[in-house]
């Protein structure tokens, strides 16, 4: 296909929804119908100070008790790690475990051989300890004065570690790590820019920045455009809402929703530098799509195997 089929509806005639990367310089000026523009991906980093308080000032009243609960009640303490045993320990036997354990088959890391290389000399290696036992790990890597999140992962991925407060124990640690060390900034992760990724929701409490990253992302742009109004995109932007450019400096949340589908407004955005919230009724933004596209939804539809089939 070409950009000016892209522009034009000519391209992928059968697709529901198109998401199409492009860099900075190609956005038309105005853009198409139906369509949001949305960064490629964001950045969620945190900035720090040398006292406690500057980061633990930023956590809820609820986060800042609930931490120091637990940090008492499980005995946790944080341990700066040098040498490479320490690595292979936290790389075998925490990170990779983990990680496939989470993600399978789709599992993506930084090799084995090239992680101590990159990341461990570069970088500083953490565990967390209860009682004196190491339960999790995280490795990050030094880049001036910003302490880069990397590679972490639990014990014999234990997937109570992740329910019991381990990892949010070890990210409030480290931000106080980092402000007692002169650091700066805390960089947590990139993330697409759905705020339905787990990923988002869960380093939303932190909370972050949320900007351009600071690498080729920063000029890249994801044009998302609808194309057709049936159940099943309803169904997919309602439960994804979005981090789209809005009309000030910014970003803006924007939830799709109509009278079957309530916003998922359970999907929180609230971080520096997300200017506010957008609501749009599908209708209102379906009104004026051709009707050649439109399937307008009659009935909603319940079964599993037929949004499997759609997607």
């Amino acid at each position: 296909m070409t950009w000016a089929d892209l522009m034009h509806s000519q391209a992928a005639p059968g697709a529901d929804i198109l998401a199409v990367g492009m860099l900075r310089d190609r956005v038309p000026t105005r853009l198409p119908r139906h369509s949001l523009l949305l960064p490629f991906r964001v950045t969620l980093a945190v900035p720090v100070g040398p006292e406690p308080q500057d980061v633990l000032g930023r956590l809820s009243r609820k986060a800042r008790q609930q931490h120091a609960h637990e940090v008492r009640s499980h005995n946790r303490t944080l341990e700066v790690a040098a040498g490479e045993d320490y690595f292979a320990f936290f790389y075998d036997g925490m990170h990779r475990l983990s990680l496939v354990n989470r993600h399978g088959d789709a599992a993506r890391s930084e090799g084995r051989d090239s992680a101590p290389v990159c990341l461990f000399r570069r970088g500083v290696l953490f565990f967390l300890c209860e009682s004196g036992r190491r339960v999790a790990g995280m490795l990050c890597w030094l880049e001036g004065g910003t302490l880069v999140v990397r590679l972490a992962g639990v014990a014999r991925a234990d997937d109570e570690a992740y329910a019991s407060g381990t990892y949010s124990a070890m990210y409030v640690l480290i931000l106080q790590w980092a402000g007692e060390h002169g650091l700066t900034r805390v960089h947590l992760s990139e993330c697409e820019p759905f705020l339905s990724k787990g990923i988002f929701q869960f380093k939303r409490k932190m909370p972050p920045e949320v900007a351009l990253p600071r690498n080729h992302f920063s000029g890249e742009r994801l044009m998302l455009r609808v194309r057709r109004d049936n159940p099943f995109v309803r169904d997919f932007l309602a439960a994804n809402p979005v981090l789209a450019f809005g009309q000030e400096q910014g970003f803006e949340a924007v939830y799709f929703h109509d009278d079957d589908r309530p916003p998922r407004l359970d999907l929180r955005w609230r971080c520096p530098r997300v200017r506010g919230q957008r609501l749009v009724h599908f209708d209102d933004f379906f009104a004026s799509l051709p009707d050649t596209v439109r399937q307008r939804p009659a009935v909603h539809p319940n079964s599993p195997d037929d949004c499997t089939r759609s997607a």
